[in-house]
């Protein structure tokens, strides 16, 4: 048997003993029915004489049995050996709604023996539609598949012009009978899809992609954006991933006092980010805090403050000499004006030294600044930690700080610095 999808061709099946019997009772009926006719005509022939009389002439000889004349036997199609050529037209309900010139027509091909039955017959259409609408239906939508949904007719060159339906087996035994009359029997079968398939229509409406000719969705489904997250007694969100759940689970079905719906796992994986644990978790960070604290206790273990002689000149109250006068001021004193004194205001109070070195996207993310305080440093170049030495309070004005945002950076600063070690 073929599977080619686009040419398939059934294989012969034999003929029952039942019609190879009846065959041959029609052709023994024949005969006797030609033997009637014969002696009936014999009969006529005797009666015909015996009315006119005796004829004078010599007796008729007596004929024996009247030999059969053998006539040429009328030769016998086997459905068996003759194979239909079905071409088959497949159209979807999505090509349907388009006009008819633009349609897109799936073709198929079925060589099928004349012998087959309906039902075999329809299940090999079935399997085509199947494999050419549905290729990649899975077996739960295989069995759900229903033929009835589709609209099935035929014609046969110069003897079926219009088409007719192909729904039953009386409308298949007909077809038979006049494909039979041609030498070479040639079948168009036309199949238009009327609805989609029940399963197919909720694939569709989910947005399911299939390489079935269903019309596709114009609008795709948005993605769900929806996060789970737990919220401990700080108010801070916690994002939970499906290795929390796994261990999360794990524990509170081994023992309610390690965990349950209200508290987690007191492992590292459930510790959440903040400043403090930042500095903690990472490595470098812990290293650089420490190689500070080192270098504090090398300067707290510094040698005493050295002694200071003052040598004082003699005479230096003026009491051995008089007392000269007053140098005379300026006849014509030039007007002064006062510039004013400004003060400056640095980042980092003077109680508090630089913290752990970062770079400005860290320090931001860290602290929870606003992106457009990000933004401004981007813009002027400043990488890191290491400028909050050099800025104050009148550079971030004019780099176009606002006041709130200079108050946020203030803040952030302070948890950042750490306290100046005692000498």
């Amino acid at each position: 048997m073929n599977l080619d999808p686009n040419h398939t061709t059934i294989e012969e099946f034999p003929l029952s003993e039942e019609g190879e019997a009846c065959e041959e009772e029609k052709e023994e009926d024949e005969d006797e029915d030609k033997d009637t006719q014969d002696n009936n005509n014999k009969d006529e022939e005797v009666n015909q004489g015996s009315a006119e009389g005796p004829e004078p002439t010599m007796a008729k000889q007596k004929r024996g049995p009247r030999k059969k004349k053998g006539k040429a036997a009328s030769p016998v199609i086997n459905p068996k050996t003759v194979v239909i050529v079905c071409s088959l037209a497949i159209i979807s309900t999505a090509e349907m709604k388009k006009p008819k010139s633009h349609r897109e027509t799936k073709a198929r091909l079925l060589e099928t023996p004349a012998s087959i039955e309906w039902v075999d017959f329809q299940a090999w259409l079935y399997y085509l539609i199947r494999d050419t609408l549905y290729p990649r239906a899975g077996a739960t939508e295989i069995l759900q598949f229903d033929f009835s949904l589709f609209e099935a007719t035929y014609t046969i060159p110069r003897h079926v012009l219009n088409a007719l339906p192909l729904l039953a087996s009386a409308d298949y035994a007909y077809l038979l009978k006049n494909a039979m009359k041609v030498k070479d029997p040639s079948v168009k079968i036309v199949i238009i899809e009327k609805s989609r398939q029940l399963w197919a229509q909720k694939a569709f409406e989910a947005g399911k992609e299939n390489n079935s000719d269903i019309e596709p969705s114009k609008k795709r489904a948005k993605k769900s954006t929806v996060y789970y997250c737990y919220v401990p007694a700080n108010g801070l969100h916690f994002l939970l991933s499906h290795e929390h759940f796994e261990k999360w689970g794990a524990a509170w079905l081994r023992s309610d006092s390690t965990a349950n719906l209200d508290k987690p796992l007191h492992i590292p994986l459930f510790d959440p980010i903040t400043p403090r644990s930042l500095a903690t978790k990472s490595p470098l960070l812990q290293a650089h805090l420490n190689a500070m604290a080192n270098k504090g206790k090398a300067t707290a273990a510094a040698p005493a403050a050295p002694v200071i002689n003052i040598v004082m000149p003699n005479d230096m109250f003026g009491t051995l000499h008089p007392a000269f006068a007053p140098a005379p001021g300026p006849l014509h004193p030039f007007p002064t004006s006062q510039q004013p004194i400004t003060t400056l205001q640095p980042l980092i109070p003077p109680h508090l030294q630089p913290g752990v070195k970062l770079d400005i996207d860290t320090f931001c993310l860290v602290h929870g600044l606003s992106n457009n305080i990000l933004e401004k440093f981007r813009k002027h170049a400043y990488t890191g930690t290491q400028v909050f030495c050099y800025l104050d309070i009148q550079e971030l004005k004019e780099l176009g700080f606002k006041p709130g945002e200079i108050v946020d950076l203030k803040e952030a600063i302070l948890e950042w610095a750490v306290p100046m070690l005692p000498l």
